[in-house]
């Protein structure tokens, strides 16, 4: 019986596994073939977006024009378009066209020409019989806009079935011997092309009728066995062609597709029959003598636990077959006892070093989506492992909110680029404690690209984080005490170079922080010298002299040039900073006043000298300045281009020696030109005018290679320089620009995808109430209708589809005030109403749904209130919360309604319950669309609007809504309105929501 069960488990599985396989094979060629179809309709659609832009570059849209364009096109148009291609105007008139009229003039997909018009985009057509020529064909639709954007027609590609076309690498082949090819619309049920052409646009069957073949019209790609509609069998695959939404379908019988796998299963069976006759002569005498020794091996391993070794080998026996066998398995259960306890000690080691270095490793297979994390992940994400739902959507739970999006595009995108990825972010622990981790993470890809494997590490750098905010704050504290000071301060470090500076030492020195930062005192950006005006070494500034011995040294007086030359005296003292163990200072701190005015004779009668001096390194300065820089004179000379200029602009002062000849170069629109010119000019004299700085001007420039580029222009008058010179500089924002540019698009087609959400929900909404409305008005007429009565069972089913469909109107309606309010169209009527009348007539509605629970309402108001509110959506609000407080409620249970005046001349209603509570990290998500806050056993009926719906009417009415709640205790829902001024009456206010939603 073992050998025919093994013959005949062989031979189901090698059935099943030749289908698995072929199935594959098959799935991956109907993968090829629309792939390839996918291509060649992107490349056919591609064509006619290039012609589609070409035309709209054209001065004119007239017919004439057109044709001629479509004429030198015509080579390319037709290669891709068997049945010609033509210009539609928006009337849906024939502009232009590359066949004879009696070709196309009939032939025009108007379904697609709508579709690509409308929404602005090309679009494959649906496979039609030609309305003349009685032949299958499909469209291409290409929109035209203006300039503007706007559309003014479309150019139409055509091909037409039965001539030759791309399809016949489909229809020309047949699949191995049996096998066909075809090419579904699943949007007509219908047959594009097959291998056999009598099929083309055949019927499918009915929806229903094959249920495997309907499951593969409905999106399911891959691979089944199934019956056709003429009884036969067939292995079938699909795969889709997303482009244009077909299918391609390829059959093969399974009578040839199997046919291999019943000779073998033929040959099986016999071998089987001979063995079996064989094997009962023979075991029957060897069972009892043979067997023996393996008995008593058996029953001692049978008694030894799997986590345990064995103590001892298993006995030989005898010197045979059988002795051989039980030493070889002595050996080898030596060798894996030897192999495991390396590998346990392994694992020991590599914990251990995981847990001292606080770095955990991870692995997820990308097939299977199975994620193994080590114990250290486990330990440092603080989870239980048995709790842990190994997947990659739970690994980003566990991540920091704000932060999962960025881990998420960081690993999508190391998995489209192919390159490994480091990412710092937090996570978020259950006690609401932060831990920063850094992530690094690498993929292996198969033969053909595909992503198989990514493994990662995650390092716990939360200490380091922590330090570094310490030293933030301290510096913050530093700097704020040190930038207070109007006394010079200057921190060096041990190798004698400035480390950071305070506001009053750079307006001493005329350096920013940036320029100081990194130059010694032996640096020859310090021009210093003695008062009696010999140089001053570097080495023995206050500073390192007190670095190198240790000592505060103080009021040294010494002169030291400003960038722009100006010879500024300071007294300056230094003080050492010492490190513990540490001999020798770590730092000194320099400090220094302003003593030029005691000096300001001296200055006089160097004046010329310094006038030169600093001519000269002043244009040392702008050279080697990294921003464009130019001087010019009053004459409109040019003087001087800096490395900067020439570098970033091209222009040479052999280019532009003048003024005039820069701006035609610089400026070449004529108008840009002049307003450009006048704009320069009057900053310039209102400059002088009022002794105020140059006001920068943002310009575009074109570059010596003709690339454009935006400046902030700017001019400063050279104090002490030639009359008349200024310096112009030019600070390059091209690149923040472009930044601008691209979030404004980015910030608008957002917008405009909301409005289209909120407008589409919207008109759903409106569109599903009518035959919906019809469900329920047909349903009450059964549960009335005294002349045909129904049975028992009848009512009950009478009475779901009413329960049902009210249910879903109530829904219709919530979504439908969601997308109003979201798309601002829904009104509020404001009022002055009565809080205590409206609060009864709405507890009044929901006492039938309390009675069932026995829940008890208690309304508890101290005074007769009015609230400034819209009558329905107030009745809205009260009545979902009060629903909510049922639903979520014990049985048994209290409900509290309560009305309080608040600050702001409001008034609060409370609806507290004494339902389960809601957890503190599920609070926030509370009035978020679609969100249901459910414990694991309870079945709520709901849908997750009403709460975000309550929000935006209260909203909508100049309030306020909240939630608090403490788990096992029940859940108090709050919202506040304006209470209405005294003698207000009944003033109406009429109001659309998006006034403060």
């Amino acid at each position: 019986m073992s050998i025919w069960s093994v013959a005949l488990f062989a031979g189901s599985t090698l059935r099943d596994d030749l289908q698995a396989r072929m199935g594959d094979q098959q799935f991956s060629t109907a993968s090829l073939v629309a792939a390839d179809i996918q291509q060649e309709l992107l490349d056919r659609t591609h064509t006619l977006q290039s012609f589609a832009q070409r035309l709209s570059a054209l001065p004119s849209f007239d017919i004439a024009t057109l044709q001629v364009d479509l004429r030198q096109q015509h080579p390319a148009l037709d290669d891709g378009f068997n049945d010609g291609v033509v210009v539609l105007g928006l009337d849906g008139q024939v502009r232009a066209r590359t066949q004879q009229p009696t070709t196309l003039a009939d032939e025009i997909d108007t379904d697609a020409l709508k579709t690509a018009i409308n929404e602005k985009k090309s679009t494959i057509g649906l496979p039609v019989m030609g309305k003349s020529q009685k032949f299958p064909r499909f469209s291409i639709v290409t929109p035209i806009f203006d300039s503007q954007g706007k559309a003014i027609g479309a150019v139409v590609g055509t091909t037409d079935l039965a001539q030759p076309n791309f399809f016949d690498r489909i229809s020309g082949h047949q699949y191995a011997k049996s096998g066909s090819f075809v090419l579904v619309a699943p949007q007509l049920r219908r047959v594009i092309i097959a291998t056999d052409k009598s099929r083309t646009m055949e019927s499918l069957p009915a929806t229903g009728v094959n249920q495997k073949l309907d499951r593969f019209l409905q999106g399911y790609e891959g691979t089944a066995v199934y019956k056709t509609s003429y009884g036969l069998e067939v292995l079938g695959s699909v795969k889709k062609v997303p482009v244009a939404g077909w299918l391609v379908w390829i059959t093969l019988p399974t009578q040839d597709a199997f046919e291999p796998i019943r000779s073998l299963q033929l040959r099986i069976a016999a071998a089987t029959a001979f063995l079996t006759l064989l094997a009962a002569v023979a075991i029957g005498w060897m069972m009892h003598h043979e067997f023996l020794p393996l008995r008593a091996t058996s029953r001692l391993l049978a008694g030894t636990i799997p986590s345990e070794s064995l103590q001892k080998p298993l006995p030989v026996g005898r010197p045979d077959e059988l002795g051989d066998l039980i030493s070889g398995l002595n050996r080898l259960m030596a060798i894996v006892e030897q192999r495991e306890a390396a590998l346990r000690l392994n694992a020991q080691r590599l914990d251990q070093a995981q847990r001292v270095a606080q770095v955990g490793s991870w692995e997820l297979n990308l097939l299977t989506g199975e994620l193994i994390w080590s114990d250290q992940i486990f330990r440092l994400f603080e989870i239980d492992r048995v709790l842990f739902d190994a997947t990659y959507e739970a690994f980003l739970n566990a991540i920091h909110p704000d932060d999962r999006e960025a881990v998420n595009q960081a690993y999508t995108r190391s998995l489209e680029t192919r390159q490994a990825y480091e990412i710092t972010h937090r996570l978020l622990m259950s006690d609401g404690r932060i831990k920063w981790v850094r992530e690094r993470c690498e993929t292996d890809f198969d033969a053909t690209g595909k992503p198989v494997e990514s493994r990662g590490t995650v390092q716990d750098i939360s200490d380091q984080k922590q330090l570094e905010e310490t030293l933030r704050e301290s510096e913050d504290r530093y700097h704020s005490v040190v930038s207070a000071l109007t006394e010079g301060v200057v921190l060096i470090g041990r190798n004698g170079k400035s480390i950071t500076s305070n506001p009053a030492a750079e307006a001493i020195l005329g350096l920013s922080e940036d320029q100081m930062r990194g130059l010694a005192s032996i640096h020859p950006r310090w021009r210093t010298i003695y008062e009696d005006g010999t140089p001053f070494p570097g080495d023995m500034h206050p500073g390192p002299v007190t670095l190198r011995t240790g000592q505060p040294q103080f009021n040294v007086i010494y002169g030291i040039h400003t960038p722009d030359d100006d010879l500024r005296w300071i007294a300056v003292n230094s003080q050492p900073i010492f490190k513990d163990g540490d001999p020798l200072p770590v730092a000194a701190a320099v400090s220094f006043s302003d003593i030029t005015e005691r000096r300001r004779n001296e200055q006089a009668l160097r004046a010329q000298e310094a006038w030169q001096e600093s001519e000269r390194r002043s244009r040392t300065i702008i050279n080697a300045s990294p921003m464009p820089l130019a001087v010019n004179d009053d004459q409109g000379r040019i003087t001087l281009l800096n490395s900067a200029f020439l570098k970033t602009l091209g222009y040479t002062l052999q280019d532009i020696p003048t003024l005039q000849a820069w701006w035609p170069l610089a400026y070449p629109d004529p108008h840009y030109r002049q307003w450009v010119m006048q704009t320069w000019q009057q900053h310039l004299d209102d400059s002088t005018r009022t002794g105020q700085p140059f006001v920068p001007i943002e310009i575009a420039v074109r570059c010596k290679d003709d690339a454009m580029r935006t400046f902030m222009v700017s001019a400063t008058p050279l104090e002490g320089g030639h009359s008349g010179e200024y310096l112009v500089s030019l600070y390059d924002i091209t690149d923040r620009k472009q930044a601008e540019q691209t979030l404004i698009q980015a910030k608008d087609e957002a917008e405009r995808a909301n409005l289209a959400k909120s407008e589409f929900l919207s008109r759903m909404s409106h569109e599903l109430r009518t035959p919906l409305n019809a469900v329920i008005g047909f349903g009450q007429l059964l549960e009335t209708d005294p002349q045909n009565p129904l049975t028992e069972i009848q009512v009950d089913n009478v009475h779901e589809i009413l329960h049902a469909g009210r249910h879903l109107l109530e829904l219709i309606n919530e979504v439908l005030d969601l997308s109003r309010v979201e798309s601002g169209k829904l009104e509020v009527h404001l009022t002055s109403i009565p809080i205590v009348p409206t609060l009864e007539k709405c507890i009044a509605q929901v006492l039938p749904l309390a009675a069932k629970r026995r829940i008890n309402i208690e309304l508890d108001v101290k005074q007769a209130y009015r609230v400034q509110a819209d009558h329905l959506r107030l009745d809205q609000v009260l009545l979902n919360l009060l629903s909510n407080a049922i639903k979520y409620n014990r049985e048994d249970g209290h409900i509290a309604l309560t009305c309080v005046p608040t600050a702001g001349h409001r008034l609060r209603i409370s609806v507290r319950d004494t339902g389960k509570g809601i957890a503190a990290d599920a609070l926030p998500r509370l009035f978020q669309a679609f969100e249901r806050i459910t414990s694991g056993d309870e079945v709520v009926e709901g849908t997750g609007i009403g709460l975000a719906l309550s929000k935006k009417l209260v909203l909508a009415m100049h309030g306020d809504i909240g939630a608090s709640s403490q788990p096992g205790h029940g859940s108090t829902f709050w919202f506040e309105l304006p209470l209405a001024a005294e003698g207000e009456g009944a003033t109406e206010h009429r109001r659309r929501s998006n006034d403060s939603v």
